[in-house]
């Protein structure tokens, strides 16, 4: 993905139901040259007791991100119906590691360390996002029935449902095909605070910071499609590879193109992209039903 090297796939061939404690790799064929042991971490969750929906943050969080955005992201996402999140992080300041503690605590949250050799401009794209992208996937293969994979400032929103239950459910009931993934193209929401929202004209939380996704109301008209800046949930056990934008193609499956008019991915940045050409502001008000 833009960058001059890749992650690799080993895979390796098990018998029966045998799952080893330990992988390594070999340069040779006699396994006299091979690398350190690796734990083999295997999580099997049998359908009926497995969670409804998870979401990993793929990029890893670094730099001077605050704490208060995680907390809003995993908020709106629990409304959302959101059961587990995984979170790489480069940050390790003790403002998050005690800030977090209520949701490790709560057995909603993997916060895992991630490591600063990774970059912005590394020769693994962004931070190394490649990797984290597989390793949540994989992480959660069995514990979840959907897997999101956003980032911090990204939500996918229902256009005419309240949950993701409801909306995954109605396309999952319109498809004739088997699908392993659903595609959500990406609009752009715009940076400046909506004054005169509902919020604001009732001065409902006034003490405290308004969460952006109810006081960021419009969008720019520019709609991007996928795989541009688009994000995917996937079903885990039905993919075995992703790209950033994207699910690869695995036989006998389908991803599924989810118009506007069922869901969105609405993303918070920070100034217009350059690539945004309609800059034309509508009214972007899905988030308010969760006030």
């Amino acid at each position: 993905h833009y960058t001059t090297k890749e992650a690799v796939f080993h895979i390796c061939l098990l018998q029966d139901d045998y799952i080893p404690s330990h992988v390594s790799l070999s340069v040779n064929k006699d396994c006299s040259r091979t690398s350190d042991k690796l734990i083999v971490n295997s999580v099997r969750i049998p359908p009926e007791d497995r969670k409804e929906f998870g979401v990993c943050i793929q990029t890893p969080l670094y730099g001077k991100e605050t704490v208060q955005n995680v907390y809003e992201f995993i908020e709106i996402h629990k409304i959302l119906g959101v059961d587990i999140f995984t979170i790489y992080s480069q940050i390790n300041r003790k403002d998050f590691t005690d800030g977090l503690k209520v949701y490790k605590d709560e057995n909603i949250l993997d916060y895992l360390e991630w490591p600063t050799t990774f970059k912005r401009d590394n020769i693994l794209h962004y931070y190394g996002e490649v990797l984290t992208i597989h390793d949540c996937l994989y992480r959660n293969m069995y514990r979840v029935k959907y897997l999101a994979l956003v980032d911090l400032d990204e939500v996918i929103v229902p256009s005419r449902y309240y949950t993701w239950n409801e909306m995954i459910n109605s396309l999952m009931d319109s498809s004739t095909i088997l699908i392993n993934g659903f595609v959500f193209n990406n609009v752009n929401i715009v940076q400046s605070k909506t004054l005169d929202s509902a919020v604001m004209q009732r001065g409902l939380c006034s003490d405290i910071a308004v969460p952006k996704y109810l006081t960021r109301l419009t969008r720019y008209a520019c709609d991007y499609q996928a795989p541009r800046r688009s994000k995917v949930i996937v079903i885990p056990e039905r993919v075995t590879h992703l790209d950033i934008h994207a699910i690869c193609y695995l036989k006998d499956y389908h991803k599924k193109m989810v118009s506007s008019d069922v869901g969105m991915l609405f993303h918070y940045r920070n100034g217009v992209p350059v690539d945004c050409k309609n800059r034309t502001i509508i009214s972007a008000n899905q988030m308010l039903r969760y006030e």
